[in-house]
């Protein structure tokens, strides 16, 4: 016996199945065929369709349930109809490599389980489909494709039509409306840059620039050159430009107060250059590719909690 598992797509694009010669199509006495679960179950979602497919859908379903009704086996002349109510069992699944969430997948799983227990059947698959076609050598069985005069031309149902014009118009009035896109420059939808985890030790900071400013700004010393040297009438005549010892303490003193200062500075410029070396400098671009121009326009950004935003105009 020749059987035949016809495939959904058969069902919403071609001629009833109860006119088709199928005798005739593979060449054959005696025919059999088999609607797997999954095609009931595709075909329950589209009867609520109200386009063509829809309508066919509800045809295909009808005929079903006529023949359960009737207990009715023959659709045509040498041509048998079989509904197969059990739907697939997960060991047939994973043996065979298939995925239950494929739609594919449940139509084979059924043809495999139909070959285990009619071994002498010759089982073929009847799609419009190129990929169950081409997945139907990989399990063995062949395909059937049915002649172009069988398939059904598009018409558009009243819905569809009004669908299509819907679009249309609604098309047309996006065309006259603004299209507005933020950029990061040169039309670029995104922005990399690279935020150091740690800007510098800070001790190494303190100590480091603590020693350049007193360097910089050395204590006062009031040093004498020796009595009999070469040197002291020189030092005679600059005695009188030499700071006293009152001055010189009095400016150490204020240095010293300075540099303790300068100490909480450093910590403060410390603090300051780390959340630099933190900080994007954000360029936004506001880009109207739209036929209209763009008003009263809203930007609304969205950034983490603890982000800190400045604006360094002010």
């Amino acid at each position: 016996m020749t059987v035949i598992f016809v495939d959904t797509n058969i069902f919403l694009h071609y001629t009833p199945i109860k006119d088709i010669d199928w005798v005739k199509l593979i060449d054959t006495s005696c025919c059999k065929l088999l609607i797997a679960p999954i095609v009931i179950d595709e075909l329950d979602k589209y009867k609520e369709d109200n386009s063509n497919k829809g309508k066919r859908a509800r045809n295909s379903l009808k005929l079903f349930e006529s023949f359960i009704s009737s207990g009715a086996d023959t659709i045509r002349d040498s041509v048998h109809l079989k509904l197969i109510h059990n739907k697939p069992i997960e060991k047939t699944y994973s043996e065979n490599g298939l995925n239950f969430n494929e739609q594919d997948h449940r139509l084979f799983a059924s043809m495999i389980e139909y070959r285990i227990e009619n071994p002498n059947d010759s089982i073929l698959i009847c799609t419009n489909d190129i990929g169950p076609r081409l997945r139907a050598k990989q399990f063995g069985f062949k395909s059937l494709v049915l002649k172009e005069e069988y398939k059904l031309k598009s018409i558009e149902s009243p819905e569809e039509k009004k669908i299509r014009q819907l679009e249309k118009e609604l098309s047309q009035v996006k065309s006259q409306l603004p299209k507005l896109a933020i950029t990061f420059g040169e039309n670029k939808s995104y922005y990399n840059f690279h935020v150091l985890s740690e800007f510098e030790n800070k001790d190494d900071f303190l100590s480091r620039e603590y020693d350049l400013i007193k360097n910089k700004y050395p204590y006062l010393k009031n040093e004498y050159p020796d009595l009999n040297s070469n040197l002291y009438h020189s030092f005679l005549y600059e005695t009188m430009n030499k700071h006293s010892d009152e001055i010189i303490k009095a400016y150490n003193n204020d240095l010293d107060e300075y540099l303790e200062n300068y100490k909480e500075y450093l910590s403060y410029v410390f603090r300051i250059k780390e959340e630099e070396s933190r900080t994007v400098d954000l360029k936004l671009f506001l880009i109207n590719s739209g036929n209209a121009p763009a008003l009263d326009i809203f930007l609304k950004l969205n950034l983490p909690v603890k982000a800190k935003v400045f604006d360094k105009n002010n």
